[in-house]
């Protein structure tokens, strides 16, 4: 039930369909410039290893207000059916917090020069964007069955994916597909729905990113997985090849876009990006500079 579930929801198909820019930007330090460069991959990180370990949990809430407001609101002329699907979403609501493990995600934004990033990865005077055809990314991220969506910043479609997902639930048990108490594969199924809806909803506060995600289909304990250093703990990540699917496409139009951020010396940290992109990419990328002045950051 669970691999599939996603295209059987409108929301998350909506999401799916939404009109693409021509290009998305990955915002990175210089040593991950190199290492995305070099290897032609972009690093999925474990969804439960976020930074902001609060975004998981704001479909939670959303989750839970919706199955509180379908128990109270249908007051005390509840049928014993319907108080066995009271019962039921509220034990199912006991899991929404329960993010499913080896979900990875990998983050980039429409916005090629965005002050607010540059903030976050030019700390050490050396911050990029690197920007990708969209058509690549979808690509490659559709061959792994990986799915690339836009983030949701608005209230009203976040209750409406909510409530997609609880009736979608609820009507396992109207159509007697389980019992009052959710099976495992239920409230595993229900886990990895909220975990996979949790990744591409953001506070309203970071609209202004325009943020959009790869999500990985489930990978726990699947080959494939690495590991990374992190600050505080192991970081679970798997890798996502885009170079192949740039190369071999035809229309040369379809380039790679390195934006040279805010820095002391822009001469020298162009050069060497320039060069650096041209001996992996050659002919397949255009160059620009950040307009942020330097001392914003």
């Amino acid at each position: 039930m669970g691999k599939g579930l996603n295209e059987n929801l409108a929301f998350w198909r909506h999401l799916s369909n939404v009109q693409k820019p021509a290009h998305l930007f990955h915002y990175t330090s210089a040593e991950g410039l190199i290492g995305i460069v070099t290897s032609g991959c972009f690093w999925l990180s474990d969804s439960n290893y976020l930074n902001d370990t609060q975004e998981l949990k704001e479909f939670a809430d959303y989750i839970e207000n919706v199955i509180f407001n379908m128990a109270v609101n249908e007051g005390n002329s509840l049928t014993l059916k319907c108080e066995d699907e009271r019962r039921y979403l509220q034990e199912l609501g006991k899991h929404a917090r329960s993010a499913w493990p080896g979900i990875f995600i990998a983050s980039f934004t429409e916005e090629r020069d965005l002050l607010s990033q540059w903030r976050a990865y030019c700390r050490a005077n050396a911050g990029y964007s690197i920007g990708v055809p969209t058509e690549t990314l979808y690509r490659s991220a559709r061959a792994r069955e990986f799915w690339l969506v836009p983030c949701v910043y608005d209230h009203r479609e976040k209750f409406i994916a909510a409530r997609e997902v609880v009736e979608f639930f609820l009507n396992q048990l109207r159509e007697g597909k389980c019992g009052v108490e959710p099976s495992e594969e239920i409230v595993q199924s229900f886990r990895l729905t909220v975990t996979r809806y949790g990744a591409v909803f953001k506070h309203r506060a970071f609209s202004e990113e325009k943020e959009w995600r790869i999500i990985s289909s489930p990978m726990w304990c699947r080959p494939g997985v690495k590991f990374r250093a992190g600050v505080n703990s192991v970081i679970p990540y798997v890798e996502l090849s885009f170079k192949n699917e740039l190369m071999q496409d035809d229309d040369i139009s379809k380039h790679l876009i390195a934006v040279v951020g805010p820095t002391i010396d822009y001469g020298s940290a162009a050069q060497s990006c320039q060069w650096l992109v041209q001996e992996n990419f050659p002919n397949r990328c255009a160059f620009s500079r950040s307009e942020a002045p330097y001392r914003a950051i």
